[in-house]
């Protein structure tokens, strides 16, 4: 039997969200053939984080930690501390406009498909940010690189040698 459980999906995937066992329905209303799981829809990018290796798996977690320290130190060197009212992934505080920041790297990094190859999104051949939030993590880097020696060396050294 399948376990459709997985809440990761999309609900605008063809299948939607159901109650495990339940028949799934294509857009169309008509019963599906096959169970969700093995319906390609836009959620399965999302299966990319879950099939890596351990290596992969722990780069990506890796890099994930790496962003969001950056984007808490460019938030506490650049926002008061009163308005830090959120936790980025790495657990620090951020403001609401630093934690969107966070959870958008942390979601594109979460669906990189080159994490496997690539030392940098920078050489990527796929941008896959935003212009708007490529032009905001582009100053969170320029803030955030050079302290990051500082705060996170042993992060930075391993973020600079991409490893």
């Amino acid at each position: 039997m399948v376990n459709n459980t997985d809440t990761s999906r999309d609900s605008s995937s063809a299948g939607g969200e159901h109650a495990p066992g339940a028949a799934c329905r294509a857009s169309s209303g008509a019963p599906a053939i096959a169970s969700c799981a093995s319906v390609p829809t836009s959620g399965a990018r999302r299966a990319s984080a879950s099939a890596d290796s351990e290596a992969v798996a722990r780069r990506r977690e890796r890099e994930k930690r790496t962003i969001s320290q950056m984007v808490a130190i460019y938030c506490a060197g650049s926002h008061d501390a009163a308005v830090r009212t959120e936790r980025a992934y790495c657990g620090e505080p951020v403001c609401p406009e630093c934690k969107a920041v966070d959870d958008y790297a942390i979601l594109r990094t979460d669906r990189c498909r080159q994490m496997h190859t690539k030392t940098s999104c920078e050489q990527c051949p796929y941008h896959c940010y935003r212009p708007q939030e490529r032009e905001q993590i582009r100053q969170v880097m320029r803030y955030a690189g050079p302290r990051m020696m500082t705060k996170h060396p042993i992060a930075a050294i391993r973020h600079l040698l991409g490893r």
